[in-house]
């Protein structure tokens, strides 16, 4: 079987090819095209993964040998404000086409055909979804921080941090510093950033967040102009002065600049939470300050994903379990990872390294799984 050129082409180029509507291409969500060819004895068995088609969008003819696999997807989405206004409206058509030679002593009977779609983490609480998963990174992120500062003796409570952006992870920070007796102090976007001295804890700016994202706007400084605080236009929030820096929005937010700022105003407390916030050269300077605990992303921001976990295993059980027990099942996991990076770290003669207690902890982990399964 002649199986050349099947998925050379990503699938942005390969599906939307030639679509005028650049706006459509935002959506960054969509996978590229996947596919697996596997032979099974004289037979063979092709997986497609075709993002966003069901299965009335799919058919599939066989004509001299060839096997020609058709898609068509046509799409309307559109977005309203609160007043019920249109502030986006898209409309699509998709099309997906690819040949495969199977031989022409290939006949339809040999054709079969099947239609697997489901979905994992992240649903609605309507249909199986999990509460504070979308709380969950920020929530994670400051239970980290707590086991950071209690190791050096100190508590959350009194403490200023810096976060950048005002997502769902800033967003989770701020309800469980607020929770906790914290305050973030600052927050960011594309057009800058914004200084509120009085911390973002009440329930009116806490959930203001979640509107100016709704919005579509993607603009902080509407923070500064609904509670009169101060507004730094094309700046980022590493220069002002608080007790943890918490970078949370973006990777390669903080620069070399940046982080000199940060050791010059004496932060102790350096915690990733965004994927690779910290360019190298930035990382490596923060971490030989003499003074600075620095904690890495991996680690800090895994409670995401653990409450993902926790989503499943609710839906695995037919239970839904209240919020205080997802809550406290996401503390116990981070305390765990928090515990097991100390631990590697030391294991090694590292000291308390953070960065690389969680590399070792990592690896060590698949390590394990993979010799006790007897994968070498």
């Amino acid at each position: 079987m002649l199986l050349t050129d099947i998925f050379g082409r990503n699938f942005m180029d390969d599906f939307f090819g030639g679509f005028p509507n650049a706006s459509f291409y935002r959506l960054g969500s969509i996978p590229a095209m996947k596919a697996d060819v596997q032979e099974l004895g004289s037979a063979y068995q092709i997986d497609l993964d075709l993002p966003g088609f069901q299965k009335e969008d799919l058919h599939a003819e066989l004509k001299d040998g060839y096997l020609t696999i058709k898609a068509t997807r046509q799409n309307n989405e559109e977005e309203k404000d609160a007043k019920g206004r249109y502030i986006r409206q898209e409309r699509y058509t998709g099309h997906y086409q690819r040949s495969f030679y199977v031989g022409e002593e290939v006949t339809q009977e040999d054709v079969h055909a099947a239609f697997e779609n489901g979905v994992l983490t992240g649903k609605g609480f309507s249909y199986g979804g999990s509460l504070i998963r979308p709380e969950a990174t920020g929530f994670g992120a400051v239970y980290y921080l707590e086991n950071v500062l209690k190791h050096e003796g100190e508590e959350l409570k009194g403490k200023t941090i810096a976060c950048a952006g005002f997502g769902n992870v800033t967003w989770g920070i701020c309800k469980k510093a607020t929770e906790l007796g914290a305050k973030v102090v600052t927050l960011s976007g594309p057009d800058g950033y914004v200084y509120d001295p009085d911390g973002v804890t009440t329930a009116e700016k806490i959930d203001y967040l979640v509107e100016m994202r709704g919005s579509g706007r993607n603009q902080v400084k509407d923070y500064a102009d609904k509670f009169g605080v101060e507004f730094h236009a094309g700046e980022k929030p590493w220069g002002v002065k608080v007790d943890v820096v918490m970078p949370s929005a973006m990777q390669n937010d903080v620069h070399m600049e940046q982080a000199k700022q940060i050791a010059a105003n004496g932060v102790k407390y350096y915690i990733e939470v965004a994927n690779m916030p910290t360019t190298n050269d930035a990382l490596k300077f923060l971490m030989e300050q003499k003074g600075m605990i620095v904690a890495p992303s991996k680690a800090v921001n895994a409670g995401g994903v653990a409450t993902s976990a926790l989503e499943m295993a609710q839906n695995s059980e037919r239970l839904v379990w209240t919020e205080e027990e997802v809550d406290k099942q996401l503390r116990q996991i981070m305390d765990t990872i928090y515990n097991m990076s100390v631990e590697a770290a030391e294991k090694y003669g590292l000291g308390y390294n953070l960065v690389a207690g969680a590399n070792i902890a990592g690896f060590q982990r698949v390590a394990d799984a993979m010799m006790a399964q007897g994968v070498f």
